[in-house]
């Protein structure tokens, strides 16, 4: 006997009593393999967390009167569980498992409902099975997700012809699906067509994909991800993210280039220390404090680039989504023409220094010296008065941690930051401000997740094909930004401590999705309501 059957059968010996039908089950026999996750739930061993969600997926009562009947040691005894869990802690209960785990209890609740549907005791149960799975109620994450794909995929227009059958939302799952594997678009096509419900003889073509970015340029894709992420600000903002002043950060980060150098004009030499020597190089516009990150903007730059122009440009984006008083800049903003930029938009600033230069030497040398936990100098970038910014050094904690031993020069372990913000005030606390700056919900690290868990390979040399990749990622990283404010809002979960739902599971529910959207084309009149028309990338 398997597991619905055996189920099927304990309901009727409890006479319909969900509870008790799977607290008496013999898991351990039916469930092959159940001694392998005891690292599920840290409040139940293994056979306790497969009968609460098992009862989960069967019951019609909601999350809430679970947990209040969990309180209740009658139903936890019927059961057969000894403790008690909070309704967040349920919601959870699903982003623990493996897809493949997932895909079996989705047969066992499907065959269990299905073999109840015309017994006395159908009414108990959740909602019963259509033979047509777009009928079915979907998983919480997956529902999100429709929403969110069903308000943000129509702005991404595909210029389909009669050789594309598949629908727009299916195609741009695609690119879901070989991030989600780190692989190329050829094969996420080929993944995809192993899909039950794609039917058989429907093959995913990959050239057509290829051709489709053959006819973005880059004022286009700019045009399309800017609506795309404009409609989840627009969702971001009705369910009160943005708080009355917020603080932004621009930072560059790098997408490794491992052909030729020569390739593209807008692939740049990288740093010394990466594994590639050449990279395509992208400044981003995020939101900062906050325990749910967004990135605003991302911007394709060269070394060339007018750093002045281009500050001015994030900012003045950066305002029409929300309004800021502060922004952290990265030390490739140390510059006279970035600094200026900055002070026009009468903006407080912080700005990591290089590791060079006469007075920055210094400064490091005094603060060593006098074994200091922060010095302070006024200094004016580039001509700038003295008087108005100040270089204050602060000991690096994370250098520290990171070296065996002491460092060959003492000045190694200190950092300096360049400001606007008057260190001479008896309110203001340097060290804060040090703090401030690495508390920035850790950019760096941000960005890694991002290229690790929503980046697709790609090995194309032309811009508009790279920026179509690496906006879709940042829109894919913003979606599940979303989805974790909708999730705790709804769920009444609290952020602060972990995500409400992994990323890896939000971006399974793209992939693995039966249900393809028929999108809707946005109204013409988007733009303008947070973003203007323009054609800069």
């Amino acid at each position: 006997m398997n597991l619905p059957q055996a189920l099927y059968a304990a309901i009727h010996w409890a006479d319909g009593d969900l509870a008790r039908a799977i607290g008496r089950l013999s898991l351990r026999d039916l469930f092959i393999g159940v001694e392998e996750h005891d690292d599920l739930s840290r409040t139940f061993d293994a056979l306790e967390f497969f009968r609460v969600y098992l009862y989960l997926r069967l019951t019609d009562e909601a999350e809430t009167d679970v947990a209040k009947n969990l309180d209740d040691p009658e139903f936890r005894d019927r059961l057969n569980v000894t403790e008690t869990v909070s309704q967040p802690t349920l919601n959870r209960l699903g982003d623990r498992l493996t897809e493949r785990q997932m895909r079996y209890f989705d047969r066992v609740v499907a065959q269990v409902l299905a073999a109840i549907e015309d017994s006395r005791y159908a009414d108990q149960f959740d909602e019963l099975p259509s033979p047509d799975t777009e009928e079915r109620k979907p998983p919480y994450i997956k529902k999100l997700s429709r929403e969110l794909r069903a308000e943000v995929f129509r702005h991404l227009s595909f210029d389909r012809d009669d050789s594309i059958k598949f629908k727009r939302d299916f195609l741009l799952r695609i690119f879901v699906s070989a991030a989600i594997h780190d692989i190329h678009m050829n094969q996420a096509c080929e993944n995809m067509e192993l899909k039950s419900w794609i039917g058989e003889g429907n093959s995913v073509d990959p050239s057509n994909i290829r051709h489709q970015l053959l006819k973005f340029d880059p004022a286009t894709v700019t045009r399309m991800f800017r609506r795309a992420n404009g409609a989840l600000f627009d969702i971001a903002f009705e369910h009160e993210y943005f708080d009355d002043t917020n603080e932004v950060a621009i930072d560059s980060t790098d997408w490794g280039w491992y052909g030729q150098g020569d390739a593209s004009r807008d692939i740049q030499k990288t740093k010394p220390q990466r594994n590639f020597y050449y990279s395509w190089q992208f400044t981003t516009l995020a939101l900062v404090g906050t325990n749910t990150p967004m990135t605003m903007r991302a911007v394709p730059t060269r070394a060339d680039t007018d750093k002045g122009t281009l500050v001015r440009r994030l900012l003045r984006y950066a305002a029409q989504v929300t309004s800021f008083n502060r922004a952290y800049l990265d030390s490739g903003f140390y510059t006279t023409d970035a600094v200026r930029a900055l002070e026009s938009t009468g903006t407080e600033f912080i700005i990591q220094a290089p590791d060079r230069g006469q007075k920055i030497e210094g400064l490091q040398r005094l603060a060593v010296a006098k074994e200091s936990e922060v010095e302070a100098v006024p200094h004016g970038l580039g001509g700038i008065d003295d008087e108005k910014h100040w270089l204050f050094a602060v000991k690096s904690q994370k250098r520290s941690r990171l070296r065996q031993g002491e460092p060959d020069d003492p000045t190694d372990d200190w950092i300096i930051f360049y400001t606007n913000i008057p260190l001479d005030d008896d309110d203001i606390d340097s060290l804060e401000l040090a703090t401030d700056f690495r508390n920035r919900w850790g950019v760096e690290t941000s960005y890694r997740k991002l290229k690790q868990d929503f980046l697709a390979q790609s090995g194309s040399p032309r811009l508009a094909t790279r920026m179509f990749y690496f906006k879709f990622a940042i829109l894919m990283y913003n979606m599940w930004t979303v989805a974790n404010v909708l999730g705790a809002e709804e769920q009444d979960y609290d952020l602060s401590s972990e995500n409400f739902v992994k990323a890896n599971r939000f971006t399974r529910a793209f992939e693995d999705d039966e249900v393809t959207l028929d999108l809707t084309d946005p109204p013409e009149t988007l733009d303008s309501c947070w973003f203007p028309q323009g054609t800069s990338h």
